[in-house]
């Protein structure tokens, strides 16, 4: 299912909350300040995964929270620089999400307008994938825009 709504990422009720990043190992601007600053573990794994060269684009890191109150983390590897992101990238992070979101136990994502930022992309081509890949899924996505 594919939803769209107003309001904060951070506060939604998702099971897990996603972005688009790039494959550099740097979380220094746009959203991700936020996901470097609520998760500081998740952004160290993520680090060493990049530095390892274990986190392409493409590819997805989903981190599991073992703070209670805050949401599971999927970092979509949108773009390998600090900037372009790419819609075979976002597609190809579309489908590892729909191969794991049963063994990562979620039902409900939450997602800023990946890649139409710091990405680069325009947001209509990108509601367009999600949309495709999403709208017909047992997996609920929410797409969440700024108030």
């Amino acid at each position: 299912m594919y939803l769209e709504r107003t309001g904060d990422l951070f506060t939604c009720s998702a099971d897990a909350i996603g972005h688009g990043c790039n494959c550099q190992g740097r979380m220094d601007a746009g959203i991700a300040t936020m996901f470097k600053e609520k998760y500081p573990a998740m952004f160290e794994e993520y680090k060493s995964r990049c530095v390892s060269g274990d986190f392409k684009p493409g590819d997805v890191f989903f981190y599991r929270s073992s703070v209670s109150q805050l949401p599971h983390v999927v970092n979509m590897a949108t773009q390998k620089d600090l900037v372009g992101a790419s819609l075979d990238n976002i597609e190809s992070c579309c489908e590892k999400i729909l191969d794991n979101y049963v063994s990562w136990d979620i039902r409900r994502l939450a997602l800023p307008c990946i890649g139409a930022g710091l990405g680069g992309l325009d947001w209509e081509d990108v509601r367009e994938v999600l949309q495709d890949f999403f709208r017909y899924s047992d997996l609920e996505v929410i797409i969440y825009h700024k108030p």
